[in-house]
């Protein structure tokens, strides 16, 4: 009884929280000429790399989450070619439990948000 209580506590807390996912305040966002980075949680976690300047080459990108309980996705590192005009994702599957600071650097920028890892949803970002 108490098994089954605690599952359906578990996907009645995991569907009301699916509705957050895709609202605008579940994004952060932070914009300078030349390089626009956006995270975006839900399923796993992305990073939008919007290069409005010249074509960038060998661009370095990471992603790092802290705190919380991660078990994976907790650093990810990526070498990207990005061009003019050109918006790239980064995604990462992420997998664990609790709160986690987001810090995503795209060469010399970056941006930082916080959010709740559940599973491999990203929920809450701020």
């Amino acid at each position: 009884m108490k098994k089954t209580l605690v599952i359906m506590v578990f996907f009645v807390f995991l569907l009301a929280s699916i509705g957050t996912i895709a609202k605008p305040e579940s994004e952060q966002y932070w914009y300078r000429p030349g390089l626009e980075l956006e995270i975006v949680g839900g399923f796993g976690l992305t990073v939008y790399i919007y290069n409005a300047g010249g074509d960038l080459e060998d661009l370095e990108c990471s992603i790092v989450l802290e705190g919380g309980f991660i078990l994976i996705g907790r650093e990810t590192v990526r070498t990207m070619d990005i061009q003019s005009g050109m918006r790239v994702p980064m995604h990462v599957f992420v997998l664990g439990f609790g709160n986690a600071d987001i810090v995503a650097t795209a060469g010399t920028d970056s941006i930082s948000a916080s959010g709740f890892v559940l599973g491999p949803f990203v929920l809450a970002l701020n």
